[in-house]
């Protein structure tokens, strides 16, 4: 079994992400430079991220870390959304799947602008 223990470098860190949010439709995005900021701190960590039964500490070195989200995310100010992102010679990356949903339509103009539809379509964005 899994054992976490407290103290790491990577583990109750607090980070700071940056992000938007559209008050009127209560949406929010988070940016994908910030999150890939701070995943590559818990890639660079070097304590022991948990101890099996037998007191054995896992994961000492970090050799990547793939983040997976449902927040959505953009990259800079003009973006609608951004499905995600990867610092190679950093070997982080994060995705997000806030997007691909099959009733999905949004706005060309405004990433706060979407909506679920009854019916799946292949175009995604309003009909104009």
């Amino acid at each position: 079994g899994r054992i976490p223990k407290g103290g790491g470098d990577s583990l109750g860190k607090a980070v700071k992400i940056n992000g938007r949010g559209d008050f009127k439709t209560n949406r929010i995005q988070l940016e994908i430079d910030s999150l890939l900021d701070a995943l590559t701190s818990f890639r660079d960590g070097v304590d022991p991220l948990w101890y099996d039964a037998n007191g054995h500490s896992h994961l000492r070195h970090n050799f990547c870390v793939m983040g997976i989200t449902m927040e959505d995310l953009y990259d800079t100010p003009s973006d609608l959304f951004c499905a995600g992102m990867a610092y190679g010679g950093s070997k982080v990356a994060c995705f997000s799947f806030s997007r691909y949903h099959p009733h999905l339509k949004m706005s060309p103009q405004h990433w706060y602008d979407y909506v679920y539809t009854d019916k799946s379509s292949s175009y995604s964005y309003y009909d104009d």
